[in-house]
């Protein structure tokens, strides 16, 4: 089986390998171009960020069947979650004949529409009540026309292609930490460090926060602009192809919205989909509930070839 690790920008953990029964599946977790230890990476800060301006989520799947050709597997289930779920989806659009099936959570199809979400303010006070900052989203916007963008919240896509601007092209450190920060913030509002690294101009923009940074606004800006991973004619190439959505109910991140969505147009194009809702359950999988429901769907695909 291939893991397809979240951002982007991140790396894949030594934990990954836990919702696969080390008995029934190889287990292949592939680390994406720039990311962690990759050379060159965007965690290097000797690396310059326009390196990877070119690269694309077409340019990923192309690594990956070079890493599945390279290691002899004919197909191989597919899991991913967050951006990973992204990629996942793009992948069995493009290479269906490889793949036994999908697990994905966390769904994120980087829509214009979840785009947008992630910085409605609505959205982020709703969620986050009492613990929410306007001065957040302020911060963003705000940084941005600082630095000669014209932007604002009721044009998000000018937000992505500035930030996509100062992150990958200019190297910009402060934009690459607002933007992880922000992520960060939305994620654990509690967290007041994190609203700290998104406020701050003088504090340190670390290596993870330079990948994060250059990694999203380069994918999330790109693949919006370029690809409709919801349109029916991209689904019907998966409609041989058994899928497994699990979403927590309570993720911060990613809404639920679009995993609904998801689950109601692949049925729509034939697919054989199955959907578990986490109630509880938060945008990591590490949550019980997101883990059983995981584990639960690796285990029956090993026995049945189906969820």
């Amino acid at each position: 089986m291939a893991f397809f690790h979240g951002g982007p920008g991140i790396k894949f953990r030594a934990t990954d390998h836990q919702w696969f029964d080390p008995e029934k599946y190889r287990i292949i977790a592939f680390q994406q171009r720039g990311t962690s230890d990759c050379i060159p990476s965007a965690m290097d800060p000797g690396t310059p960020s326009q390196t990877f301006q070119d690269v694309t989520i077409k340019t990923l799947v192309g690594d990956i069947e070079v890493l599945r050709k390279h290691l002899n597997i004919d197909k191989w289930l597919v899991f991913g979650g967050s951006w990973g779920s992204a990629l996942s989806v793009y992948y069995a659009q493009e290479c269906p004949d490889q793949c036994l099936g999908l697990v994905i959570r966390g769904i994120f199809l980087v829509t214009p529409k979840e785009n947008a979400l992630f910085f409605d303010k609505e959205r982020h006070a709703r969620q986050c009540g009492a613990y929410w900052k306007p001065e957040a989203l302020d911060r963003v916007v705000n940084y941005a026309n600082s630095k000669g963008f014209e932007v604002s919240l009721d044009n998000t896509p000018t937000i992505y292609a500035a930030y996509s601007e100062l992150c990958v092209r200019r190297n910009d450190l402060i934009a690459q930490r607002i933007w992880t920060a922000f992520e960060d913030f939305v994620d654990d509002p509690t967290d007041l460090g994190n609203f700290a690294r998104l406020m701050e101009d003088d504090l340190e923009t670390t290596p993870s926060d330079r990948s994060t940074g250059i990694w999203e606004t380069l994918l999330m800006n790109s693949v919006s602009l370029t690809y409709n991973l919801l349109a029916p004619e991209r689904l019907a190439k998966m409609q041989e192809i058994p899928v497994q959505i699990v979403q927590g109910a309570s993720d911060n991140l990613c809404h639920p919205y679009i995993a609904q969505e998801l689950v109601d147009r692949l049925k729509d194009v034939g697919c054989e989909v199955s959907y578990s809702l986490v109630e509880g359950g938060p945008h990591s999988p590490y949550h019980p509930g997101m883990t059983d429901a995981l584990i639960r769907a690796t285990d029956s695909f090993a026995s049945t070839g189906h969820f």
